[in-house]
């Protein structure tokens, strides 16, 4: 491998680690110069941008490439939907702006990695590494939790662009490790996890490392996973494990591994039900008799707090917002990408918790049914690739991205923004 291709892949590999361990919700940033631009923020445009005129040099960045792929058109078809998002509106500038900024940190990236046309050694390699980072992740929450503070990050100024204090969250049990937020660190361990599964299958057969560690890598990233206890972490985790018993099965039809990876599954959604139990039952308790039932847990875990009566409520809000807002002339091309963060439309908070709800409002009625067809043939392209049981679990990783989507505005967050658009390029 020639030395542009190194460098690449050491390129890619830093901005994956720069985004997972790099605290982009905390401050002080550090500005340039009279720009008075967050470097902290905007340093992976730098990296992806980079990635991109390295791409260029390499010849491999071709609009012809484009053009004859269906797929890639309609990832196309949903950028150029974006930029008419909030159309008409005094903020559609800034709105074209940050469909640019979010595509340049996402489907861009998208673009660069399916123009490289790596072997399937090279995406596992990959994947090896950014499952490591993972497990990073996912240890540092755990120790925040065991320890009961951040010791690398609490001194640094906390940001506005944040809703809650990441301590506020660690007081609950709820882990967030560099990500601020446990929803962010639930929806990047979850698109984790199911490559994480299928590295150890795969280690058992080329016994590269052992076998410990494989399974203690998933372990890790599975325990942090469940500490942030987000819903849509914890229901992600049940569908894998549907996912798994259908479409890996066929794989593995014999192995004793399959198995025993199965009973750990087995394991892992019974702990996810068992949590989900007692946060209902609380939720019932409140409601009928004004208490709760399940409190504090281990002197780490505070079940009181973490039963969050609001959250539902606003969530169940953000569906009845979106089904009135689709009866207006706004629908088809939204009010403009950032505007409900903005404050200043009508709602009593920034965020809908629903990235649907989300694209339906500020994107508009187009944009959303696009997306939505570049994820349903992105999984059919994933289904036809039955050479190499990678693409299945990448595939699952698709699968739960979406439903982690539906828990919050996860592709607004950019770490997950550049980690989902990189597993939609080496998946197809």
């Amino acid at each position: 491998m020639n030395n542009i291709n190194k460098a690449a892949k050491i390129i890619y590999i830093f901005l994956i680690a720069y985004i997972c361990l790099i605290p982009f919700y905390y401050y002080p940033v550090t500005y340039f110069a009279v720009f008075k631009i967050p470097v902290i923020k905007y340093f992976p445009l730098i990296l992806i941008a980079t990635l991109f005129a390295i791409s260029a040099i390499k010849h491999s960045f071709r609009i012809k490439l484009i053009i004859e792929d269906k797929f890639k058109l309609s990832i196309l078809l949903y950028f150029f939907l974006t930029l008419f998002s909030g159309f008409g509106t005094t903020y559609y500038p800034i709105s074209i702006f940050k469909a640019i900024y979010y595509s340049a940190t996402g489907i861009l990236v998208y673009f660069i990695i399916s123009s490289w046309n790596l072997s399937t050694g090279l995406k596992v390699y990959f994947l090896r590494l950014i499952v490591f980072i993972g497990f990073l992740v996912s240890s540092y929450g755990i120790i925040t939790l065991l320890l009961g503070k951040d010791l690398f990050f609490s001194y640094l100024q906390y940001s506005n662009s944040n809703l809650i204090e990441p301590d506020i969250w660690l007081k609950m049990g709820r882990i967030s490790s560099s990500l601020s937020n446990p929803l962010f660190l639930g929806g990047i361990l979850s698109l984790l996890f199911p490559i994480s599964v299928y590295l150890y299958l795969l280690n058992q057969k080329e016994k590269k490392f052992p076998g410990i560690l494989m399974i203690g890598q998933a372990a890790v990233i599975f325990l942090g996973l469940v500490l942030t206890f987000s819903i849509g972490a914890l229901v992600s985790i049940m569908i894998f494990y549907i996912y798994y018993r259908i479409k890996i099965k066929k794989f593995y039809k014999v192995s004793s591994d399959y198995k025993k990876v199965n009973l750990f599954l087995i394991f892992g959604v019974s702990l996810c039900c068992l949590i989900l139990i007692v946060l209902l039952v609380n939720i019932f308790s409140l409601i009928s008799h004004n208490n709760y039932i399940f409190g504090n847990f281990l002197g780490k875990i505070d079940f009181q707090k973490i039963t969050n009566i609001q959250g539902v409520s606003l969530r169940w809000d953000s569906l009845k917002y979106t089904a009135g807002f689709l009866k207006t002339v706004s629908a088809f091309f939204g009010i403009g990408i950032g505007k409900i963060g903005t404050g200043e439309y009508y709602l009593s908070r920034v965020s809908l918790d629903n990235y649907l709800c989300l694209s339906l409002v500020e994107s508009g009625i187009f944009a959303t049914i696009v997306l939505l067809s570049v994820f349903w043939v992105a999984i059919r392209k994933a289904s036809r690739k039955n050479e190499d049981p990678v693409y299945a679990f990448l595939c699952a990783s698709v699968i739960i991205f979406f439903i982690n989507m539906l828990f919050f505005d996860a592709l607004n967050q950019p770490a997950m923004r550049i980690l989902f658009w990189s597993f939609m390029g080496f998946l197809v």
